[in-house]
């Protein structure tokens, strides 16, 4: 039974539940570890154990894990699908997925205004184009892309590899991690993907994917965008993963800009 100081009330399907989390990270969380939600029913019987993570307040530059009322009762419903009896006791454990990412305090993506007021307030970088076999890859004031998205990438592997380890992988099954895993790809060959006008409805463009070659594999995005004299790339970030990436801001002159785009 879980104490009602705490917690939160629940009711699904005419039954009543409790459900707590951490609210103050462990060491663990702090570097990422997954935490832990537990749901059971107000008047007793068994506990659902909920994997989530990270936490919101980690130290190792990860996104956090908001969890709500309908993500708990949506595993709860998954949980029962899979065989969990509430009534009955014991512990049963599943992973938490699909809850909101949170975005750590200063770490969420600029509206149109905040990146106008960077384009207004920064140097101007110099973006170039370089053939790459049969792509071409995209270098900011001559230094690689990919080089910049790799070194922002190191620290999180290792963690990951590390976190993988604990969790019980063999350590031979993710060494295989790599930062960097992108193909040199930047999608300048679509021009219609790139927002030629100043209101584009969404402004996260994909630059770089996986080296597999199969697009959508191991997205890099940033938000493109796109002013009177000014383009501004900036919120970097891996689809498919938690991680925070220290790449830009970078602003470019648009002229500059647009003329490298139809090279």
């Amino acid at each position: 039974m879980i104490p009602k100081k705490g917690s939160r009330a629940l009711t699904l399907d005419g039954s009543r539940y409790r459900w707590l989390l951490r609210r103050k990270p462990t060491k663990r969380h702090t570097m990422g570890h997954p935490f832990v939600v537990a749901v059971a029913l107000e008047t007793g019987g068994g506990t659902l154990l909920l994997e989530v993570g990270p936490h919101t307040h980690n130290a190792v530059s990860l996104y956090g894990v908001s969890v709500t009322p309908s993500d708990v009762s949506r595993w709860v419903d998954e949980a029962r699908s899979m065989g969990w009896d509430p009534k009955a006791p014991g512990k049963f454990k599943m992973v938490g997925r699909g809850a909101s990412r949170a975005y750590p305090r200063g770490r969420r993506p600029r509206e149109r205004a905040d990146a106008r007021s960077l384009a207004a307030s920064s140097g101007v970088s110099r973006l170039s184009l370089r053939q790459i076999g049969m792509h071409r890859a995209a270098y900011v004031d001559d230094v690689s892309l990919l080089d910049l998205v790799r070194d922002s990438e190191i620290d999180h592997v290792a963690r990951e590899i590390e976190r993988r380890v604990a969790q019980g992988w063999a350590r031979e099954e993710v060494e295989s991690l790599q930062p960097g895993a992108y193909m040199p790809l930047l999608l300048l060959e679509k021009v219609d993907a790139w927002p030629d006008i100043d209101e584009p409805d969404d402004p996260r463009r994909v630059l770089l994917d996986c080296d597999c070659g199969n697009l959508g594999c191991w997205p890099l995005t940033a938000s493109v965008f796109v002013f009177d004299e000014r383009v501004v790339w900036c919120d970097f970030e891996q689809l498919n993963r938690d991680w925070i990436l220290d790449v830009g801001p970078f602003v470019f002159d648009r002229d500059q800009y647009v003329s490298v785009l139809h090279q």
